[in-house]
């Protein structure tokens, strides 16, 4: 009967594994198997149109800092961040062709030069691509290879300056990326309102005893990394950075009272004032992007309905593989006990514990240990 009894309980105890899985399990289960959307971290996976340009697109950037009507935005930027009055000279053809037939083609964002004929190379990424570190120093070969022609004189290479800003936290290790490639070490100024959200690298010896040469210079802005609110805002480019980050939200340009360059930013950033065409070709590109992201936020829930699926048949599966052990014990454990109760019994009627032995299969030392019935 308790045999019965074991086996009636352990099948209750299975109906509770498989009906209420352990939550431990579950969690663990959820966790190796739900795609962990770190895209859906980013600042820009949010198309909207708003009543300014948005300068976290690809259009809107180069409508904003990359056309002749921004130069002066542009400027204000740099000059901003560098620390020092820039004068924009011209914009520079953004398309470098290949070397040889078989090279690379190289399309920038922005590429201009100021009144030294520095070299400025201005890059807006906001959704994460992998190997973009490595992407980008091959930019910034492009732009020192691509100042000589035939018979051009080494001497005639003037300084490349790239400022990169990043709307994420790139996979493949910034910090350690140029280092390990021996390309630069950083430099670092401790003054620089955004410092802990900017990397700025030139060219430097390792061992200290060289010359720093600052005509190959980088320059990472990590906009995840800037959290300051308006009032935190005081320095020009803490001003900048801010607005960049926000703009499409915003319905008025913050800081135009106290800066003139943003009370114009506000009338030229206003989408309504767009050419027809310029329009024409933002509101395509942020519908694209828009369907970009539905398609993306399809596939994850595609992909979380699958991991729940696949979390719930491990989790029935290992139950069951618990249930059925359990109820082998359970057995294993009655018939143990059956087993002794008979030899109790005989025993009690005063059976030789030899032929007690051949009859249950228990050792004579067991058999001694139990008492009669």
């Amino acid at each position: 009967m308790s045999v019965w009894m074991n086996l009636v309980s352990c099948g209750f105890h299975f109906l509770l594994i498989v009906l209420l899985p352990d939550k431990g399990r579950m969690r663990r289960c959820k966790k190796e198997n739900v795609m962990n959307s770190e895209v859906g971290k980013d600042i820009a996976v949010e198309c909207r149109s708003g009543r300014f340009i948005d300068p976290m697109t690809d259009v809107g950037f180069k409508v904003l800092f990359g056309s002749e009507g921004g130069k002066c935005f542009l400027a204000g930027f740099l000059g901003a961040l560098l620390r020092e009055k820039i004068v924009i000279e011209e914009f520079l053809d953004k398309e470098i062709s290949p070397e040889t037939g078989m090279g690379k083609r190289t399309v920038f964002d922005i590429m201009c030069k100021d009144r030294r004929d520095h070299r400025f190379l201005v890059e807006m990424q906001v959704r994460k691509q992998s190997h973009y570190m490595q992407r980008l120093l091959y930019y910034m070969g492009r732009c020192v290879t691509g100042q000589l022609k035939r018979g051009g004189e080494y001497s005639d290479i003037r300084p490349v300056i790239g400022i990169f800003i990043m709307g994420f936290e790139p996979d493949d290790g910034m910090d350690g990326l140029i280092m390990d490639m021996g390309a630069s070490v950083a430099y670092n100024d401790l003054q620089h309102p955004l410092q802990g959200c900017m990397n700025d690298y030139i060219l430097s010896d390792r061992l200290g005893g060289g010359a720093d040469y600052e005509g190959f210079r980088q320059i990472y802005i990590r906009l995840a990394r800037f959290r300051k609110s308006e009032a935190e805002c005081r320095d020009m480019i803490d001003k900048w950075i801010y607005i960049l980050k926000n703009m499409k939200w915003l319905n008025e340009i913050p800081f135009k009272d106290q800066e003139e360059m943003f009370r114009r930013l506000e009338e030229y950033a206003d989408a309504s004032n767009m050419d027809p065409e310029e329009r024409i070709a933002y509101d395509l590109y942020v519908d694209s992007l828009r369907s970009y992201d539905r398609g993306i936020e399809y596939e994850r829930k595609l992909a979380r309905e699958e991991a729940w699926k696949e979390a719930w048949k491990e989790a029935r599966e290992e139950a069951w593989k618990e249930a059925e052990e359990s109820v082998r014990e359970a057995g294993m454990r009655g018939e143990r006990q059956g087993i002794e109760k008979t030899a109790r019994r005989m025993l009690s009627m005063g059976m030789d514990r030899g032929i007690i032995a051949s009859a249950t299969g228990l050792s004579p030392e067991h058999i001694a240990g139990l008492s009669p019935a």
